[in-house]
């Protein structure tokens, strides 16, 4: 009997610890925090409840209550800092813009994505008011038109660079810039022909710093290989390398772009919704290119690669009012997909699983940005869900990696497809 109880002390003994180890590493941030909030109390006694002396420690608390998972409590903390804030130096102030972001995170992470767009509309409100001149305007257009593109709204986002250009007429650098959020925003929504432009201002040989114009040739290049003109592309490709500093080789990447998985416009099948409204009770009607692309009882007809988008898309400007209020929950990581619609390839009881899917890949990248000899390598996944993987690696096409002489064949790559939600990656 003592031998037994030996051993079971020695196995115990290793889980004590851990949890011990556990809960010292959680004591520097109790520790900070308890201080934070006795800190945040004496001000509050001496110097009032909306003293800008609290600004700071609320900030720093916010962070902590992010930093252990404490959401709610982190909202309410940055709330109040803002509205000390417009109490002390007023509602248009400078200074709320890292709060206005950190509530912009928080919001996606609770899935509030509408609340999350009205953060941001509001910070392009807010830099607009405090520019002093219209470089400033045009940079926060800008920001603003990358968001709407990397969040859905991207004939919202072509309406706002196309008023920005107006504000960077006599600027070849802004100009430049424009053209190339534009170009990004076409290739993301599947459009053709971004790189028009952007040839057009670089052949007027504007005096422009070498790394802007650099992105300048990716984008262009990264354009035309989406459009199959591989060769021009493999000239801007090389342009782009002899700009680059050192002899490093660039590996081959992604092109973020939006593909259809099958062409709906050639589909002989039609697909019909009934529509209810004030003129017509009832009314049968054959559905629109945009309710296939994302009707949730569908299995996925898309999907995007885009490390910029935060998980979800929002109605267009130009979608019908009935849209305005929907919103849709992407998943996926590199390719993205619509949640509800890869859920319908999954069965009842692996759907719950799915953040825990990993599907590894390995293909050859050609100089022309094809993939080639596309293979599972290793899956957890159904071969349905591996099935959609390779159909859709092979309809997409990759930067191919570049050397000195330019675009150059690239064996064995790896991807790793994952099914998490992007907006969950960080707060």
């Amino acid at each position: 009997m003592k031998k037994i109880s030996i051993l079971l002390i020695a196995l115990q003994f290793p889980i004590w610890g851990s949890s011990l180890l556990a809960n010292q590493a959680l004591e520097p941030n109790k520790l900070e925090r308890d201080n934070l909030e006795k800190k945040i109390k004496t001000i509050e006694e001496t110097r009032g409840s909306l003293s800008i002396e609290l600004y700071s420690s609320l900030l720093n608390l916010a962070e902590l209550q992010i930093q252990e998972k404490s959401y709610p409590d982190a909202k309410e903390t940055l709330i109040r800092a803002q509205n000390i804030g417009h109490r002390n130096n007023g509602v248009l102030n400078l200074d709320q813009i890292t709060i206005v972001n950190k509530l912009t995170n928080l919001a996606i992470f609770e899935e509030n994505f509408r609340q999350a767009n009205q953060y941001q509309r509001f910070l392009f409100f807010l830099r607009k008011k405090n520019s002093a001149d219209s470089e400033n305007i045009v940079r926060a257009q800008i920001d603003m038109a990358n968001w709407l593109t990397d969040t859905g709204q991207t004939f919202f986002a072509r309406s706002l660079l196309k008023k920005s250009l107006e504000n960077a007429r006599d600027v070849p650098a802004l100009q430049l810039e424009i053209a190339m959020a534009e170009s990004r925003n076409r290739r993301i929504d599947g459009i053709c022909c971004g790189w028009k432009k952007l040839e057009a201002i670089l052949d007027s040989e504007p005096a422009i710093g070498k790394e802007l114009i650099k992105e300048a040739y990716l984008e262009i290049a990264d354009s035309l290989t989406l459009n199959r003109k591989s060769k021009k592309a493999a000239e801007y490709y090389k342009k782009a390398r002899f700009l680059s500093s050192g002899k490093k080789l660039f590996e081959a990447k992604p092109i973020a772009m939006k593909k259809r998985l099958e062409d709906i416009t050639t589909v002989t099948t039609k697909y019909y919704i009934v529509e209810r409204d004030l003129a017509y009770p009832r009314r049968i009607r054959e559905m629109t290119e945009d309710e296939m692309d994302n009707n949730p009882g569908f299995e996925p007809t898309w999907f995007a690669i885009n490390p910029a988008q935060r998980g979800f898309t929002l109605p267009d400007r130009n979608e019908p009012r009935k849209n305005l209020q929907k919103s849709r929950k992407l998943v996926g990581t590199p390719l993205l997909f619509h949640k509800k619609q890869i859920e319908n390839i999954q069965g009842l009881k692996t759907r719950k699983n799915l953040e825990n899917i990993r599907i590894e890949l390995v293909f050859d990248v050609a100089s022309d940005g094809n993939l080639e000899n596309i293979e599972v390598m290793e899956s957890n996944a159904s071969p349905r869900m591996n099935r959609l993987m390779v159909n859709s690696l092979k309809k997409i096409y990759f930067r191919p990696a570049l050397d000195e002489s330019g675009p150059i064949k690239a064996l064995g790559v790896k991807l790793v497809q994952t099914f998490s939600a992007p907006a969950r990656k960080s707060t």
